[in-house]
């Protein structure tokens, strides 16, 4: 801009000058003197330009700019959000009279669309140091979870909220977390957007055979490539305050013998009915998971549990399931999922007054689950499924409100995870 200006005024003189040599010597004069004022003028310009530059540089280098006034802490400069919102439709074809998918929690109502969650994680993993993890969760998938003593409503959860604190120990990682953390058992999860489940439904064994959640601290090692060991205490299964005044031990162990071969073993051990902390339930849970070909994963789940005087003095319940899984993609977007399951609730304490049932119900239960699904966009995966449940008792009910020894659906669900 200065230079422009200097290159006009002195084009400027240059044609006075031209004319200078014919005009009268007063005329010339005036002219000197309107020069010498467009001069002063100039300079004027000039130092006001230079102070207006001195600002401009002082603002975009300085603490002034809004980037840096309302800079976050630096705990938070590895926080990630991430979440999902999940809806289906399911046709129950029993048309059941009390519109009611048995035995089911997630999908409970038949013939139906449902939200079954809409999921926000805020999470810091640290390299070391301090970390957190909240996950609030709203939907159907809400209603089924809550924990016993826990604040929140039947229409959110805090599914996990827990602070991680990370320490390296013979150059391994260890992870220590304290608060509320899903648990180890089993192997389908709540869903999340990192590891959803392969099926739309959720298996008998997820239900009824193992725990949500657990609040309490938990430590993980990583002690080799191969193998990672886990202990912890807690308040109980699905307990943010505890029932009585016994704690519930927990321990897992995952084993990678090979790069396509994984073992992970989990186990339970604690007081859990109120006010009692003489009579102990015992669970163990394993999960092998193989992955021969690229395109190919299977797993499988094998787990057990016994609850002293669960059903009265003297009376103990055990209950068992093994459930199958199969996943094979058929492209990087399109996949073909199955599962197959028994569940054992061999003295009805599991199952006893589940959704569509009235009263404890010793029972054998089979599934059988096809699905496929696909992504429709990055995030976006369209999912469908039919599912056969069966029984060696009439549980199930249909239209007329007869019951009856099974049931079958057809689920449609839209996922989107971020």
């Amino acid at each position: 801009m200065k230079k422009m200006i200097s290159l006009l005024v002195a084009l400027s003189f240059l044609s006075l000058n031209v004319a200078w040599a014919d005009e009268d010597p007063e005329e010339t004069q005036s002219l000197r003197r309107e020069i010498q004022e467009l001069k002063e003028r100039l300079s004027e310009l000039e130092k006001r330009l230079d102070h207006a530059e001195e600002k401009v540089s002082a603002v975009s280098a300085g603490p002034m700019l809004p980037a840096e006034r309302y800079k976050l802490p630096e705990f938070m400069h590895d926080l990630t959000i991430s979440g999902m919102a999940v809806s289906s439709v399911n046709y129950n074809a029993n048309e059941p009279n009390n519109r009611l998918n048995t035995l089911h929690q997630f999908d409970s109502q038949a013939n139906s669309f449902t939200l079954d969650e809409a999921q926000i994680i805020f999470h810091k993993h640290p390299e070391e140091g301090i970390g957190f993890r909240t996950d609030f969760v709203v939907g159907e998938i809400a209603q089924t979870i809550g924990s016993a003593g826990t604040s929140t409503s039947d229409d959110i959860d805090l599914e996990q909220a827990y602070v991680n604190y990370r320490a390296s120990v013979y150059d391994r990682p260890l992870d220590i977390w304290f608060g509320k953390y899903v648990t180890l058992a089993g192997a389908e999860v709540i869903e999340d957007p990192s590891n959803y489940n392969w099926n739309i439904t959720h298996s008998f064994l997820f239900y009824y055979a193992i725990p949500f959640t657990h609040t309490g601290v938990r430590a993980t090692y990583a002690a080799t490539d191969w193998l990672t060991a886990i202990v912890g205490v807690n308040n109980g299964w699905d307990a943010v305050q505890d029932n009585n005044n016994a704690k519930t031990l927990e321990a897992g162990v995952s084993i990678t013998p090979v790069s396509w071969v994984t073992l992970f073993s989990s186990f339970y051990y604690g007081a859990e009915q109120a006010s009692d902390e003489g009579e102990q339930r015992i669970l163990t849970s394993n999960v092998l998971t193989l992955k021969p070909v690229e395109s190919l994963t299977l797993m499988v789940e094998g787990t057990y549990g016994h609850e002293e005087d669960a059903l009265g003095v003297g009376l103990d319940a055990d209950w068992a399931g093994v459930a199958g899984y199969a996943r094979y993609m058929m492209n990087e977007k399109w996949g073909l999922v199955g599962r197959i399951e028994f569940f054992d609730d061999k003295d009805g304490a599991r199952t006893a007054t589940a959704n569509g049932m009235s009263a404890r119900t010793i029972q054998e239960l089979w599934g059988l689950t096809l699905g496929t699904d696909y992504m429709l966009y990055p995030g976006l995966v369209g999912r469908i499924e039919y599912r056969h449940d069966e029984s060696d008792k009439n549980v199930f009910q249909d239209e007329k409100a007869e019951a009856i020894d099974s049931q079958d659906l057809v689920t449609l669900q839209f996922l989107y995870a971020f």
